[in-house]
Order: C-alpha cells, then sequence, then structure tokens
C-alpha cells in the first residue's frame, strides 16, 4: 500500500484496497476493522474508513453487508460504536484481540466495552426493557456504550456511561423512561478520560535504561 503518509485516499483507493481485503480472506461480509490492519499491517485504511462515511457507507458501495448473525451481533454493533465514537468525537477507535478484556481501545487512550440489547417486552404490550450483561462486577473497561435496539434491531438509544458509575453492577435494565437516559449520548467522557491519559503521560517517569553487560 506504499507509505501511508503520502498515499493519495481517495474513495475509489479504499474501495479498491477493501476488495483485496475481502477477495484476499474469502468474506461473504463487509471486513471488519481488525481484518484490515491485520490484512495491511498497519491501521491507514481503517483510520480512513472511519473519517470517510465509516463501515456502513463502504459496506453500501461494495453490496455487502456487516456481519449481524449471531455469533457476529456483538461485532456488528462495535462496528456501529467505532463509526459513532468517530463521528461525535473525533477519535478513532479499533478491535482488540478477542482475549482482551474489553471490546474497543479508542484513540490508544481508553478502554471501552459495547453491550447491545433487543426490545424486552412484558405482559402488557406498551412496556419495553431492555437487559445488558456486565459479566464482571468490577469493570475492566473506562466506558461502557450501551446499545438500546428498535424493532429493526436499529439502535434507538446511545447511552454511554463511565465504568466506575456502575461498579458492583453484573446486570443493567433500561427501560423505555428510565434513570440511565441521563446517560444518552454522553460521548464528552471520552474527551474526559482522554484528557486525563495525556496528562499522567506527560507526568511518566522516564527511567534510565539499563546497562548491557
Amino acid at each position: 500500500m506504499g507509505n501511508q503518509c503520502r498515499t493519495n485516499w481517495t474513495e475509489e483507493l479504499i474501495v479498491k484496497e477493501l476488495k483485496k481485503i475481502v477477495e484476499g480472506l474469502g468474506l461473504e461480509n463487509f471486513p471488519t476493522k481488525r481484518q484490515m490492519i491485520d490484512f495491511f499491517g498497519n491501521n491507514a485504511l481503517a483510520n480512513k474508513v472511519s473519517r470517510t462515511g465509516g463501515s456502513r457507507y463502504y459496506a453500501s458501495l461494495l453490496n455487502l453487508n456487516i456481519g449481524s448473525s449471531e455469533s457476529e451481533f456483538g461485532n456488528f454493533y462495535e462496528e456501529f460504536a467505532i463509526d459513532e465514537i468517530f463521528e461525535k468525537t473525533g477519535f478513532l477507535s479499533t478491535h482488540t484481540n478477542v482475549r482482551y478484556p474489553y471490546d474497543l481501545l479508542t484513540n490508544g487512550n481508553i478502554k471501552v466495552d459495547v453491550k447491545a440489547s433487543a426490545q424486552i417486552k412484558g405482559e402488557n404490550s406498551k412496556f419495553c426493557k431492555y437487559s445488558f450483561n456486565l459479566e464482571k462486577r468490577e469493570p475492566t473497561c473506562d466506558i461502557f456504550v450501551f446499545y438500546c435496539l428498535d424493532e429493526n434491531m436499529k439502535p434507538k438509544k446511545s447511552i454511554v456511561i463511565p465504568s466506575c458509575i456502575l461498579a458492583g453492577k453484573t446486570q443493567l435494565g433500561v427501560g423505555e423512561l428510565s434513570r440511565w437516559d441521563a446517560y444518552i449520548d454522553k460521548w464528552e467522557y471520552f474527551g474526559i478520560y482522554n484528557d486525563f491519559y495525556d496528562s499522567v503521560k506527560k507526568t511518566a517517569i522516564v527511567l534510565p535504561k539499563r546497562r548491557s553487560k
């Protein structure tokens, strides 16, 4: 792909590079950001996709679906979150390895877990609830992004909550009207966390190099 700094990233070139991944990996769906990075060995293409329309836009150009089967359910909304985080904050995010205890790393600083829940209707069809499994009482991320999905499986609410507020919980329930609605579209938390991490880096103590024997 040449020198990342000198590449003239036209829409035509982005589509061409995406086709290389699809054909090279034999994909039936649009490639994930992790597949883009692993395929070329850098994040240049993944960054450009996020900056110039997002996965959904390029998937439509290539006439490909973003994986949404049960096994790919989580990845689908992680891709959605990557695009939305960039749109709302300007920060780029990438998928982490499956062994990591959180889903995304944003701007090289912020650990993010993404959760999505379809509607759960009670006996009263007007009552609707969303349920999220947090898995651990002590969170391993900085921020949770919760997607409450409508009947078409599209995000109806995007709820952004710092993990420290949910410490001790293993389940989160969100109703049609919920106290957690106070956190709808609270994307500014990403800036707060990023500023904190950057300030820590500025005060980091530089240790002297060990002399080799």
